[in-house]
């Protein structure tokens, strides 16, 4: 019992229990060991459960219940150093956990959440189980999600040209929290762009409106770097692409009107393409060549009908194959030609037949012929030649073959042999030269003979 009073008394309960519980074995019903036993085991209980309280308590921020605790276990037990200990750390727990969490409070209102959260994590690493610090860590928590949703909201904004939305985002997560690593940011994003954005905009629409197709897609395609999702910028730059591929498709078909002398359609074409697109690459040069081909295939074939009215048919047709060879699929300029080509056939055939006639003596055929291919093609090559051989023989033939006849009476056959020589000469189709040639000759032969 003395060893069992003694470790009682030095703050060894275990100890105690132990030296009383011997006792119990050599005296079974002692009663003074019976109820030291029993009042130990309900000391060191009550001891155990008032530590482990003050430990739950200073998870919880309970720090004044866990102190009551800890004092307690002091009463019940002065001797031992972990309550004492304990206490000291608990009111070192305390303090720590009293000025992070004012101070995360503090930051909370003043919307500082990034700075609130690190003293918040500061208060729970002294009580992690408090309900305060939890409730906060979770109302920050909740708050800096909703502002970077916000951020993500207002970056989308921006690449959607909203910004009356991007700014109200910005006031919200100013609202919110000051201490926003995205904001400052966001701010110079929305200033940046919104002006190059309007910038742009704006050039794209004058470029638009003067319909320089290609300056506006180049400012509509830069504003759309700024804003990739504007709904205004994307249908602008439709617009603009769909006008500068008709204008292309345009003007890939204005050349084909030129070789049918389409002018006024072609002119019509130029003006709807500098309509659609006034700058478009090779306007220039189709209309240059539209007014040169013009001039020039309109020269031609007025200067053809000017002087084919003059009479002038060989320089009438030089100056349609001319207007041809400017528009070669020209309607007008055709039928020019092909008229001019038929009238010179005509000609020509009356020509031939002039010839004819004029070789076999038949001279009215001929003056009848003769004006016919006149008004036909008075320039015709070899008509003025035929006119004057025409006249010669219609003078020369009848008088030499008057001579032959003469000498012929006269019994002269080789002077009349001569005349009808020549008189073939001018008339070498003539039947009658042919025959008193034929009858002068015999005449000559037989009297050789005889």
């Amino acid at each position: 019992t003395a060893e069992a009073d003694k470790a009682t008394a030095d703050g060894q309960p275990e100890k105690a229990l132990e030296a009383w519980r011997g006792v119990l074995d050599i005296v079974p019903r002692h009663r003074v060991a019976l109820e030291q036993i029993q009042e130990l085991e309900a000391l060191m209980k009550d001891f155990a459960r008032q530590l482990a309280d003050a430990e739950k308590l200073m998870d919880q921020a309970q720090f004044e219940e866990a102190d009551g605790c800890l004092q307690n276990c002091l009463q019940l037990i002065p001797q031992r150093e972990k309550p004492r200990n304990m206490l000291e750390t608990c009111r070192q727990r305390a303090h720590v956990y009293g000025v992070a969490f004012s101070q995360a409070t503090l930051s909370a209102k003043q919307r500082l959440l990034r700075k609130a959260e690190r003293q918040v994590d500061a208060a729970l690493a002294q009580a992690p189980n408090s309900a305060d610090a939890m409730a906060l860590a979770e109302e920050l928590s909740e708050t800096l999600k909703r502002t970077k949703q916000l951020v993500d909201e207002a970056h989308n904004h921006l690449t959607h040209a909203e910004f009356g939305n991007v700014s109200a985002s910005i006031c919200e997560i100013d609202r919110l929290q000051v201490d926003n690593e995205s904001l400052s940011e966001l701010k110079v994003q929305l200033n940046q762009i919104h002006q190059a954005y309007v910038t742009s905009m704006q050039d794209a629409k004058s470029a638009e409106g003067a319909r320089d197709l290609g300056r506006a897609a180049q400012a509509a395609e830069k504003a759309l770097k700024f804003c990739p999702q504007s709904s205004d910028v994307k249908s602008l730059l439709k617009r603009v692409k769909e006008d500068q591929k008709k204008a292309q498709k345009l003007l890939e078909e204005l050349p084909w009107l030129l070789p049918a002398a389409r002018f006024e359609d072609a002119e019509a074409l130029a003006k709807q393409i500098g309509k659609l697109w006034a700058t478009i690459e090779g306007l220039k040069e189709a209309t240059d060549t539209l007014v040169k081909n013009r001039s020039g295939y309109y020269e031609h074939i007025e200067s053809s009908e000017r002087v084919k009215a003059q009479g002038t048919l060989e320089e009438a047709l030089r100056e349609a194959e001319l207007a041809l060879a400017v528009s070669p699929e020209s309607p007008e300029a055709k039928k020019s030609v092909k008229g001019l080509k038929e009238r010179k056939a005509r000609a020509g055939c009356l020509l031939l037949e002039i010839v004819a006639a004029t070789r076999a003596a038949r001279f009215e055929e001929a003056d009848v012929k003769l004006p016919q291919t006149d008004d036909l093609w008075p320039d015709l090559d070899g008509l003025a030649e035929a006119r004057d051989n025409l006249a010669r023989c219609r003078g020369e033939f009848p008088r030499v073959m008057l001579a032959a006849g003469q000498a012929q009476t006269e019994k002269d056959l080789a002077k009349a042999l001569q005349a009808a020589d020549t008189a073939v000469s001018f008339c070498p189709e003539s039947e009658e030269a042919l025959a008193g040639r034929g009858r002068h000759r015999g005449d000559c032969s037989r009297r050789r003979r005889g």
